[in-house]
This record gives structure tokens, sequence and C-alpha cells, in this order.
């Protein structure tokens, strides 16, 4: 008996076997054609699949691998496995590496764990470890992290693809690689090994920079000074620019220099301090980071940095310095010796606390063989400079024994104890220098009523000397107050005053009740009567007063008068120690008072004596030296004065001699001359 309802089962399988054959069959041409008219990879790899499990016809190996093979050659990656397999039971290895290594080329992380495998042990290919990392590396890079302990036992140090693989250097980046995500963040700039990515390359340059890689922290500086990665920041530039310059990038302390640190950064800011120190070499910000290493406990450094400072003569620094040798502070030993020569450097360039302590080692022996005189020496400068401890070791020692009464430092120790001779002797000795200086001691002079002092002030508000401005009426009370104190001397200088002032005379005559240039004239005159007067202590009078007298009568058209003084000035003349040049110049100046009086031969006579008067002194000091000038402006006068006369002749000859001498003749002689 037939069971009907297995018969049915039986016929619907079959329907549905010959249903699915069907389709089958359609679908495999389909795959034909596609894999044939257009090479498509996949098409190939299906039609392998297909062959080898025999899914349709029984299986066939052959075709399978022949369109594996096809699929391969496209780049196909299981295609690739799927025929290494075959190979490889065929024993056909050359053919199976090469399958591995297509599929790995296109990131099988399988078939580049097989191929590491292969050259890290030698099988069917020669054993390379080089290669063996370069496809584990390959395998991590797609995630398998089972080849870590793989790559650690191969030494990637010793790796010789390291500057071309970039698996390489992503894995030492992960490993914290600073040189590696340097490299990384070159490679994704140029866009060379990988696609062109300025933000991954910003983000591996900036996390290279983050750990301390110079070179990185410059191109960070590149990226926000350009904004390069859509951020524009000239701080944060600044902040990276000073990390790599700090570490020797010469290009970025050349931008650094353009953009002026100082405006962006912190004063204290610990990278821009280390700029300061090391690429500009300032020895206030090597001071700073001394202090701050000292904090640290990094005694190296702050050595290093104090050293810096001290040696561009930093006051703070040498003397630090010399404290650190004296007490043996780490990490120098103690040194006597050392700590005496930092202090004698910073006394050299002007530390009263170096002088202060350098006299006292001097006095002690301390680090230099006792010597009380040094000490003395250097405790003066110290006390000049305001050290009070100074001055107290100075009141136990005979100082005049050590040093003279001339010595500078001895004279402003001496003045600053108010030793008015002192303060004189300081005062004329800045005058001398044109200094401001000048007036404050010469002041403390004159609050103890020294006449000399009040003549040196007197001239420096008469002329405007030590950088003060010109104030008649001041040198007048000064020279007034000499006056009173005894001074001959304050008689010249008033009269010169009043020679020389016409305003103040005014002034003053306004104040006795006066009103006329006459009267002021013979006030002065008056004043250098009694300066001419020989007296006990005076009984040679002084020629300048004889050549004032005249001047001031020769000014006001005396001339009578003018050349009686000049007389008396050339008969008081001291050849030998005399102005002799200035006797020339009386020369001259009477030769013309007695040519306004129409008496053109004494004028004559009077060159005539100046000329030979010339050639006397003509090699004395001080006058040699302006010789020609002087006969050339003689014999200028002199033909002038032969025009006057009438002597046309003998006159054009002696301008020859005065032009011949560099004077420039005036036109209305050079026409006379000509004619």
């Amino acid at each position: 008996m037939i069971n009907f309802n297995n018969s049915v089962l039986n016929l619907t399988t079959f329907l549905l076997l010959l249903t699915q054959f069907t389709v089958f069959s359609q679908d495999i041409d389909q795959l034909k054609k596609q894999a044939k008219f257009n090479n498509d990879a996949e098409s190939y790899y299906q039609l392998g699949l297909i062959y080898q499990k025999g899914e349709i016809e029984k299986v066939n190996m052959k075709k399978a691998s022949a369109n594996y093979e096809k699929a391969a050659i496209l780049g196909h990656v299981d295609a690739s496995l799927a025929l290494a397999k075959i190979k490889k039971e065929k024993e056909d290895y050359g053919t199976t590496v090469k399958l591995l290594k297509i599929a790995s080329d296109g990131k099988s992380k399988e078939a580049s764990i097989e191929l590491g495998n292969l050259y890290e042990e030698g099988k069917y290919v020669t054993k390379d470890k080089n290669s063996a990392i370069f496809y584990y590396l390959r395998a991590w890079k797609e995630g398998d992290e089972s080849v870590k302990a793989k790559l650690e036992e191969l030494k990637l140090e010793n790796y010789n693809q390291k500057d071309s693989d970039v698996n390489y250097q992503e894995y030492m980046s992960q490993n914290g690689s600073s040189a590696s995500d340097y490299f990384l963040g070159m490679t994704y700039l140029n866009g060379k090994e990988v696609p062109k990515d300025l933000n991954k390359s910003f983000s591996y340059f900036k996390k290279a920079a983050d750990n301390g890689h110079a070179k990185a922290a410059y191109e960070v500086g590149l990226f926000y000074k350009e904004g390069l990665a859509g951020t524009k920041d000239s701080k944060l530039a600044c902040t990276y620019f000073l990390k790599a310059a700090n570490e020797g990038i010469r290009e970025a302390d050349l931008i650094l220099r353009e953009m002026d640190p100082t405006t962006l950064m912190d004063s204290e800011n610990m990278d821009f301090l280390k700029y300061q120190a090391i690429s500009l070499n300032k020895a206030e910000a090597q001071f700073k980071l001394f202090d701050i290493y000292t904090k640290e406990k990094n005694y190296k450094k702050a050595l290093e940095m104090c050293q810096r400072a001290a040696l561009q003569d930093f006051q703070p620094a040498m003397l630090e310095l010399s404290d650190m040798y004296e007490e043996g502070k780490p990490p120098v030993r103690k040194s006597l010796n050392s700590a005496f020569k930092w202090r004698r450097q910073a006394a050299y360039v002007g530390s009263d606390t170096a002088e202060y302590l350098l006299g006292k080692m001097y006095h002690e022996g301390l680090g230099v063989q006792k010597s009380e005189e040094r000490a003395v020496k250097w405790y003066i400068k110290a006390a000049n400079h305001g050290i009070a401890s100074a001055a107290v070791a100075l009141e136990k020692i005979n100082v005049a024994q050590y040093l003279d009464a001339s010595d500078l430092e001895y004279a402003t120790y001496r003045a600053n104890q108010g030793d008015s001779e002192a303060q004189l002797m300081l005062g004329k000795y800045y005058y001398n220098d044109n200094k401001a200086t000048a007036i404050a001691w010469l002041n403390k002079a004159s609050d103890q009523q020294l006449a000399e002092a009040e003549l040196y002030l007197g001239d420096i508000y008469k002329d405007g000397k030590c950088q003060t401005i010109a104030d008649p009426q001041k040198a007048e009370e000064h020279y007034k107050k000499a006056l009173s104190l005894g001074s001959s001397e304050a008689n010249l200088r008033m009269a010169l005053l009043y020679s020389e002032h016409q305003q103040l005379n005014e002034k003053t005559l306004t104040a006795r009740g006066a009103n006329s240039e006459r009267q002021a004239m013979q006030y002065a005159n008056a004043y250098m009567v009694s300066s001419t007067l020989p007296t006990k202590n005076n009984t040679t009078p002084d020629p300048s007063a004889y050549l004032l007298m005249g001047d001031i009568h020769n000014n006001n058209n005396k001339k009578v008068q003018a050349i009686k003084q000049y007389d008396l000035y050339i008969k008081s003349f001291d050849e030998i120690d005399g102005n002799h040049q200035e006797l020339i110049t009386v020369f001259n100046k009477q030769a013309n008072a007695y040519a306004n009086i129409g008496e053109l031969n004494s004028a004559l006579l009077q060159i005539d004596i100046a000329l030979a008067k010339a050639d006397d002194f003509s090699q004395t000091k001080g006058f040699k030296e302006n010789y020609s000038q002087i006969k050339a402006e003689l014999f200028y006068t002199q033909a002038k004065l032969l025009f006057d006369k009438g002597d046309k002749y003998k006159a054009c000859n002696v301008f020859q001699k005065a032009k011949a001498l560099g004077v420039d003749i005036e036109k209305k002689y050079e026409d006379l001359c000509l004619n």
C-alpha cells in the first residue's frame, strides 16, 4: 500500500531541489558573464567558492583554483587566501607566499600574521626578522593585538625600515615615542606615504611637542601662527616657538625675534625665562632661573644659571656665587679662594657689598694674604658707597698711615666725614671734569666758609659749567661771599663778571640806585684797582687784571686809557711762566688802539714787536701749535695798518704773507692789490 503523505513529501522536496538547481544554474551563468565581460574579482571569487564547495555540480578544484587565481590577480583578498590554502596543500610554497602577500597588501591580518610567522621561522622563505616585523606590524595595524608579544621578542630597535614604515611609526607612537609622533606629523603634512591630513598632522605634532620634542614644537608653533588647523593664536604660537628655541631650533628663534615675546608672554613663564636666559643670554633671567632651580633642589642647573649670569658681571649672581664657595653650598665645594675671586670681580664692576666683603677678607686673611692696607682701600670704597659696616671698620684703623691725602677715594671718605679741605679738593677735581658733582662738594666746602669754594661756584654759574645754566646773579653772590671771606682773587672775578654781563650790571645797578653803564664800569674798575694793588701777600700785580681793565676801556672807546692798561700788562708779563699767546693778543689790541687814535707808527711798532716775540715763542709749549695762525693774524693787522698809512706796495706784500698762512683777504684789499 502506498503512503500518500510520504509520496507528497518526496515530490515536494524534489520540486524544491529542482527549483533551487534552476536558480543556481541561472546565478552561475550570471556570475560567469559578469566575471568574463566585466573582469569582476568578486564574481571570480564566488565562482571559485561554488566550484570548491561543489554546490551545483561536483567539486572541481581545478576550476575553483582558476577562478581564485583570476580574482587574486585583481587583488581580491579572500580569493588570494583561498588559493593560498590550496597551493599550500599542494606544497607550492612559492605561490603560497606570493598569494599571502597579495592578501596582506589588501589588509588581511590573517595573511599578515601568516607571513610574519613564515619569515620569523624561515619556513618556505629565507628567515628574515625585518620582514617578520613588517608583516606583524601590518597585522597589528588591522587590529590584531596578539602580535605585540612577537614584536617585543623581535626587538624593534633593530628594525631596518623604521624611517619608511608608517605602521612602525604608529606602533611606536602608541607606545609613547614622540619621535614617531613627529614622523607621523610630517607624513600627514606632506601626504606622500598617506593622504595629506592637516588635522592628523597637527594632532601628532602637538602630542610630540607636549612630550618635549623640539622640532614638533616648532611645527605646532607654525600651525598656530598661520592657522593651518583652523585656529590662529599668536600667544600659543609663541609658547611652542619658545619650547623649540630653547632646544636649539634656530628657525624658531628667528621667528621669535620678529614676534617680540615680551608682549605675548608672562614674564615668569618658565619657557620664556629659559629663552631669555639661553637664546638671548640675559643675566637677569638666568638669575631668576637660578632661584627657581635652587628651590626645586636642582643644584646642578642652578649653578649653571648662576655662573652664566656672573660671567656677565651681574652683581647679585657674582655675590651669590661667592657665598656658595664661602659656605660650600651644593654642588660646589668650599673654597675661600674662589669666594675671594668672585667678590673681587664684583667689586671691580661696582658692587658696594662686594667692596666691603673684599675689605673684610683682606683684613682677616680669608682666601687671600692678610693686608690691612688693602683692606683699608676696599673699606673706603664701600664706605663712600654708603656701607655703614665699612665706616665702622675704618674707625678702628689708622687710615692715614696707608693713604695719601690726595687719594681720590680717601678724599671722598674724609669729605663725607666733614673735612672741608677734602670737600674743596673733590669740588675742584670734578670741576675740571665738568661734572655736576663738583657743585655738591663745593657747596659743602662753602658751608664751612672756604673762600676758594665760593670762587669756583662763582665761575660755575658765571659760565654755565658743570652741567648748569649760566646764572650771573648767582655767580655775583658767590664772588661777593668770597670777598667777604678775604679773597683778593674775587676782585678780578667780579670785574670779569661786570664787564661780560650787561644785563647783570643793569639789574645790580638798579638795586643800588645807579642808572648808567658808566657807573657800572666804574664799579667794576674799583674792584679791578683793589686786585692790582700789591699787598703783604701779593707783591706782584696780576697782569690779567691790567688786560681786563684795558678791554673795559677799549670797549668803551677809551683808547688812551686802554693803551696804558695794555702797557702795564706787557711790563708785568712773566715771559717764563706767562700765557705767551695772550701776550701777542695784547700787542695786537694795543696796536689797533694806537691806530684808532691816529698813531699808525706806534701801531706798526707794536706789531713788529709782536712778530719778533712770536718768533721767540715759536717753540714754546702751547704756542707752537698755533704759531702759524698767530703770525697770519699779525701780518693781516700789519698789512691793514700799512694801507691806512698809504704804503700800498708794502701792504700788498704783507697781505700775501697772511694769505700764504691761510688767512682770507677782504675783497676790497684784494681788489686794491690787483690794481
